[in-house]
């Protein structure tokens, strides 16, 4: 493929004159005002999957941001397919990931291979690029990523995170809004319902729109996230108690009106305690919210890494394997 037209295709996007003499790939390009690798690899090869390769190949010229781009650097533009020289081994660095949370709260099942959501996210990164190298740890309290392991560079990729509307601040609490400021997200990995619950013989049973729930006392357990609620723009009178079983029996007794939480682990809870009979679900007001990876938006390989994920993410869902690893849990539970 003739390099000549990335030289023109980037000259007409910032602006300049394109250089005057032709390129072609597997030789080299001098860095213009305004690139950087993404474009690079899109404008060469009519996608952005070789911007690893693109980095890898031009890593000493670069150095270690690969955002670092100065007018007048001289990069090679390697063919794809193409294997590295003789003696010259590409260098391509560790994904690290960091996984929180109980896997067990969101599809009630023991934690087997690290827990369903490590066992996507590691199979979509293998099927997404089986040469790059990523290392996936657990570090269980969920709070601690964001300020601490991604904000200081220990990690470059944390899992799961529910995400709100990015679109709608003003409702948000300070992590949530960490999340819209600060944080690029995958595509979603899991759909979580969430189910929304009253006493069979309360007035609110009958509900079929949030507004129905004013004035309702409505229960959450402590550690979920709210951002669901807070985002209708309706105002709920919200009540946060230790423990699923506390919103339940709760309901029974009068305390709270309507309790609100994870579908599958509700069930389970009203069976454990015998009271599935007198509670009913409000299906009109039953949602669904959904799981994604985080990486910090000011970490150079961000977007890469977060685009590779997504790659494998959709390969893994396209494949059947996702189902299949899904299947797998939840026939535990």
């Amino acid at each position: 493929m003739k390099f000549c037209a990335l030289a023109s295709a980037v000259a007409i996007a910032v602006g300049i004159s394109a250089p005057a003499f032709a390129q072609t790939a597997c030789q080299s390009y001098t860095v213009a005002r305004g690139d950087f690798l993404d474009r690079i690899s899109e404008t060469a090869y009519g996608h952005d999957d070789a911007v690893n390769l693109l980095y890898s190949a031009n890593r000493a010229v670069i150095g270690r941001n690969r955002n670092n781009l100065e007018i007048g650097m001289v990069l090679e533009i390697p063919c794809l397919g193409a294997q590295p020289a003789q003696g010259k081994q590409v260098d391509r660095q560790e994904i690290h990931l960091v996984s929180g949370g109980d896997a067990s709260q969101i599809v009630g099942q023991n934690i087997q291979n690290g827990g369903i959501f490590i066992d996507i996210i590691d199979s979509a990164l293998q099927l997404a690029d089986e040469g790059q190298p990523h290392s996936i740890n657990t570090a269980r309290n969920l709070d601690t990523h964001l300020e601490i392991l991604l904000s200081n560079g220990t990690y470059d990729i944390s899992f799961p995170w529910f995400v709100p509307d990015c679109t709608n601040l003003a409702p948000l609490g300070k992590n949530d809004l960490l999340i819209c400021s600060s944080f690029i997200a995958s595509r979603p990995f899991y759909e979580v319902a969430i189910g929304m619950y009253s006493r069979a013989d309360s007035r609110f049973a009958t509900a079929n729109r949030m507004e129905h729930l004013v004035g309702a006392n409505i229960c959450r357990p402590a550690g979920n996230i709210d951002f669901d609620l807070l985002q209708t723009g309706v105002n709920l009178t919200l009540h946060h108690p230790a423990t699923d079983a506390d919103c339940i029996n709760g309901v029974m007794d009068g305390t709270y009106d309507v309790f609100t939480f994870n579908a599958l682990r509700a069930e389970k809870t009203m069976r454990t305690l015998g009271i599935s009979s007198s509670i009913q679900e409000i299906e009109p007001l039953a949602s669904v919210q959904t799981l994604h990876a985080l990486a910090p938006a000011n970490h150079p390989d961000s977007r890469t890494n977060i685009a590779q994920l997504n790659r494998g993410l959709r390969d893994l869902t396209l494949s059947g394997r996702w189902f299949a690893i899904v299947a797998r849990y939840l026939g535990q539970h």
